[in-house]
């Protein structure tokens, strides 16, 4: 597992992350940025679903960085850890979940659906072959029960739609640039009126 490289090639697709530290061994806690509240996440070859293992810690004050990657790592001594990903948390929002895959018989396929811990409870997706236009990401997330809250669901305000259809291509135009990936997961992707982040990306090759 190569996470900076991994890392590398959202940000330069153009696609938004917080603001984050690769740590593969501490301590940190006194250099690194100023944020309000941070994420701890561990990483592996072997560590894959993260929440039901252990493997992230939110809602961080700066001084319990360092402490937090101890007690995270003896949690996880029967597994590889590699090091640690420390994140600026983000604000909550929408969370949607953007993925692609490549299939051996229809090539190129993205998805877009209601994301976080819940996607596969809901299992409320929509399925494109890359690549896709505009219209093909729109009509994407209309298909989907994500799609309400971005008409302004219950008098919240407005998600642009035009925002994260951008996103969506641009994960096709990553899929078709490196062959060697073979599934990509962005869940989630915390969207706000204007704005998003991609929290959480996932890079199998």
């Amino acid at each position: 597992m190569n996470i900076k490289k991994d890392l590398k090639i959202f940000s330069d697709a153009g696609i938004i992350l917080p603001k984050y530290v690769i740590a593969e061994r501490g301590p940190i806690a006194s250099s690194i940025f100023p944020a309000p509240r941070y994420v701890i996440k561990a990483y592996g070859k072997e560590i894959v679903h993260k929440t039901d293992m252990g493997a992230i810690k939110a809602d961080i004050e700066r001084e319990g960085i360092d402490v937090e990657m101890r007690r995270m790592r003896n949690k996880l001594s029967k597994f590889k850890v590699e090091g640690f990903l420390v994140q600026e948390q983000a604000p909550k929002g929408v969370e949607v979940i953007i993925g692609a895959k490549r299939d051996r018989q229809f090539g190129d396929v993205i998805m877009f659906g209601l994301g976080g811990v819940y996607v596969e409870l809901y299992k409320d997706v929509s399925v494109r072959l890359c690549p896709i236009t505009t219209e093909d990401a729109l009509e994407m997330i209309d298909e989907t029960k994500a799609g309400m809250i971005f008409s302004g669901f219950r008098g919240s305000e407005p998600i642009d739609r035009y925002m994260i259809a951008g996103v969506m291509k641009k994960v096709c135009t990553i899929m078709h640039s490196n062959p060697d990936i073979q599934e990509i997961d962005l869940n989630p992707v915390i969207l706000y009126p204007k704005s998003y982040v991609a929290v959480d990306v996932r890079v199998i090759r």
